[in-house]
């Protein structure tokens, strides 16, 4: 699991990444049409004609005039007009349907903006640029009238939660946003709707709705769809060792994953990753990321964080191996941790148990060995091996990656871990900007 700190930076990076390079395609259409570096229209209408007509004295029109009434005269107007605000019609009018979409990158100009506080945000405030609105987040200081939301991350006091709002200064507007990802049943209190009453909490960002009275799915989630159809090395460049990943193995909430694990290294060896090592497991091997695997060793002076390393070196071990073991620490409705995601993103072959609506959540369902398919947990292990030695096997669970993705998996790609999750909830109102 990532440490707190790793998880806001993440929380933020992706609103921030995502900014950055809208801004820089903002530059190259705004150039590219004429309109001179800094133009900043503020009408939805202005911006389409500029383009628009930028576009056309480049000769777009002109190599596109054969391919049917859609671009020829006016009456092409009337099947497709792109002064209609419509990035659909405007990227096919102008060709540019096989290149970025210029009109999405200055559309994001012409967004309204919201207003949040996170504080994880620099002093003088941070903008993300999401999908349908743009989001300005700014430090608990700068909490007013005009904030939609006031955004915090639970508190976790071993098996206790804890969350603390400030005094609401404009009730009508003002919503205290809570987020939490970690299971209800290690944190019994996110069930209560009494809980969330006494912390003054209105929406709770999670990915099963329990006690809230109002949620928001938030999940794992952090990369686009397409890091997901990355393949990585061939099987026959990937190792056979099988790691795991587990920093706790004590407390209730994690008996029952010690127990799967051990009856899983009864079967298999296993390197085991910790970075506290208190845990013990039979068949076992604990690593040291220099002597285990040297090609995952962060380089020395590396300006990433522990947290973030610790993330980059258990990517790198998934990407070079044929199979991994993930047990969740809670086989809660939905619940699933970032390790899934991330094996998925690097090509290898989980065997895994976590929820058991886990194959409504699957990109494909050959993408991971279930135990819950089995009738032990050691017959999928048996299984999980067979797959790590058998290249047509571990071909038959990796080609997912080339077919459609279940409308499920494509539902936990729409709940990314970013501040624009947050905001998204709020796009749908009329207007995003404070009520008289």
């Amino acid at each position: 699991r990532a440490a707190p700190g790793d998880l806001l930076r993440r929380f933020l990076w992706h609103g921030s990444a995502r900014r950055q390079a809208n801004q820089q395609h903002h530059e190259q259409c705004v150039v590219g049409v004429g309109g001179g570096k800094g133009r900043r229209p503020l009408v939805r209408q202005d911006w389409v004609q500029g383009c628009s007509v930028g576009v056309a004295a480049e000769g777009y029109g002109q190599q596109v005039a054969a391919q049917g009434p859609l671009l020829v005269g006016r009456e092409a107007v009337k099947e497709c007009n792109p002064l209609s605000g419509s990035c659909d019609c405007l990227d096919l009018w102008a060709n540019r349907t096989k290149q970025f979409s210029f009109c999405r990158e200055v559309a994001h100009r012409q967004k309204p903006e919201l207003e949040v506080v996170f504080f994880m945000v620099p002093d003088g405030g941070q903008s993300f640029d999401c999908p349908s609105v743009r989001c300005r987040g700014l430090p608990a200081a700068n909490y007013s009238n005009n904030t939609r939301a006031h955004i915090q991350m639970v508190s976790y006091l071993k098996t206790t939660v804890r969350a603390k709002f400030p005094k609401k200064l404009n009730p009508d507007w003002n919503v205290n946003f809570l987020i939490s990802l970690e299971p209800y049943s290690r944190f019994h209190g996110l069930e209560s709707p009494k809980w969330h009453k006494e912390n003054a909490v209105d929406v709770l960002g999670t990915h099963h709705k329990q006690g809230a009275k109002v949620s928001v799915p938030i999940s794992y989630v952090e990369l686009p769809g397409d890091w997901y159809r990355r393949t990585g090395p061939s099987f026959a460049e990937r190792s056979n060792r099988t790691a795991f990943f587990t920093t706790n193995c004590r407390g209730s909430h994690s008996v029952s994953r010690s127990h799967a694990l051990n009856r899983m290294s009864n079967v298999m060896a296993l390197d085991w990753f910790s970075v506290w090592g208190k845990c013990k497991f039979p068949n076992t091997t604990k690593v040291e990321m220099g002597k285990g695997w040297p090609q995952c060793l962060a380089s020395a002076g590396t300006s990433m964080s522990k947290e973030e390393i610790r993330y980059w070196e258990k990517e790198c071990v998934m990407r070079n191996s044929r199979l991994t073991v993930i047990v969740e620490n809670s086989n809660e409705y939905s619940y699933m941790s970032e390790k899934i995601l991330q094996a998925w993103s690097q090509g290898v072959v989980p065997l895994y148990r976590g929820p058991h609506n886990i194959r409504d959540i699957l990109p494909h369902p050959d993408a991971a060995i279930l135990t819950i398919d089995y009738p032990t947990i050691e017959d999928a292990v048996r299984y999980a091996i067979r797959v790590r030695e058998d290249e047509q096997l571990w071909l038959h669970h990796t080609r997912w990656k080339k077919l459609p993705f279940s409308n499920g998996f494509k539902q936990l790609l729409r709940t990314p871990w970013s501040i624009c999750s947050v905001c998204e909830y709020f796009a749908q109102d009329a207007s995003p900007t404070p009520p008289p």
